[in-house]
């Protein structure tokens, strides 16, 4: 198996720098980091919204807005594979708003969050205890979600047979990642804020993660976009080279994120994607 080693800096919390590898066959990306060590310190920030609902700056309620709007995305397309509502696992749950949202639409709800303050977040929210490692889960669940948490564990084709255990016949699998190979990667190449190294530990394209899921029992069903991705991930990307944002930073972003967008209509690759999986 043939590697490309890439260097890219942690350009959100650390400012370390790690060595990405890349399989030219099959595309799959792999931050090398310690295996027995711990990525959790590299989580500790106020600004990394998915574990914390506080703060008040323009970013902050720009990942408010844009996860409200996908809120009723993620639920429009679930409805589209399961008619009624059923039993849910969202792995990776942060501080609860997909698992509060879904409560509210008839789903039995159970969700998975390490992160302490986020897990006690999304307990208030929910109004149901929420696990703290994935060897605590029990059931069976219609659905199991994740929603870029994929990309942070460890083992991904170990976390996707656990999943596909807890999932009755023709259980359901939603993986959102993101995608390196979309335009705003290729742009802002080591800048791009999707690479998030150390605590994004893999790197997919379309052809890897199916790969990966198929190993695991699950049969692929379909895909869907987060166009808004390319917006966020595109300003982000624009505050790591510059350090900061201002108003040009904004509209580099919009146009950026806009032309990802435009050119993913042909190649598929969006800067993040949805995968659909049953199990086999």
């Amino acid at each position: 198996m043939e590697l490309t080693d890439q260097e890219i800096t942690d350009h959100f919390l650390s400012k370390k720098k790690f060595i990405v590898s890349f399989c030219n066959d099959c595309g799959h990306g792999a931050t090398n980091f310690p295996e027995n060590n711990d990525t959790s310190s590299y989580y500790n920030s106020k600004e990394y919204y998915s574990h914390t609902d506080q703060g008040g700056g323009l970013l902050v309620q720009l990942y408010k807005v844009s996860r409200l709007l996908m809120l009723r995305y993620k639920h429009k397309i679930i409805s589209r594979y399961k008619k009624n509502p059923g039993s849910l696992l969202d792995y990776g749950c942060g501080t609860g708003a997909f698992l509060t949202y879904m409560k509210g639409r008839g789903w039995t709800i159970m969700g998975l969050e390490p992160n302490h303050e986020a897990r006690k977040e999304a307990e208030k929210k929910t109004g149901i205890p929420i696990t703290k490692s994935a060897e605590e889960i029990r059931g069976r669940y219609d659905l199991v979600t994740l929603w870029h948490v994929l990309e942070h564990t460890k083992n991904p084709t170990l976390e996707l047979k656990r999943l596909n255990e807890l999932a009755p016949r023709n259980g359901l699998l939603i993986v959102a990642v993101p995608n390196y190979k979309s335009y705003d990667a290729d742009h802002y190449k080591k800048y791009w804020a999707g690479y998030d190294v150390p605590r994004h530990l893999h790197h997919f394209t379309k052809k890897s993660l199916i790969n990966v899921a198929e190993k695991s029992g699950w049969k692929y069903e379909g895909g869907h976009p987060m166009k808004l991705d390319s917006y966020y991930v595109s300003l982000l990307s624009e505050k790591y080279i510059k350090g900061q944002t201002d108003l040009l930073s904004y509209l580099r972003a919009f146009i950026t994120g806009g032309v990802s967008n435009i050119m993913a209509r042909r190649t598929k690759n969006y800067s993040s994607n949805i995968f659909i999986f049953q199990k086999c």
